[in-house]
């Protein structure tokens, strides 16, 4: 597997969240007969984000000037 830095992988982070809340905002606001392929395209990039929050966790182990996981991605419960 190849190496990144905790850093890179913040920023990719926050990269996929931010698309996967424009992706829903997208599919939320189509008909429900349509936007099946951004359904899957999201899938996609819900993948990517489990694979990325498993990485990250393992380079906060690893290194401890990174901020939290949670403060990386958006939480409709947290206040803005």
């Amino acid at each position: 597997m190849p190496n990144i830095n905790g850093r890179t992988l913040a920023l990719a982070i926050q990269a996929v969240d931010f698309k996967m809340s424009d992706l829903e905002r997208i599919i939320n606001s189509k008909p429900p007969d349509q936007g099946a392929e951004l359904e899957s395209l999201f899938l996609s990039y819900s993948n990517a984000a489990e694979a990325l929050k498993l990485a990250y966790k393992e380079a906060l182990l690893e290194v401890d000037n990174l901020p939290p996981y949670e403060d990386l991605v958006h939480d409709e419960n947290k206040p803005s």
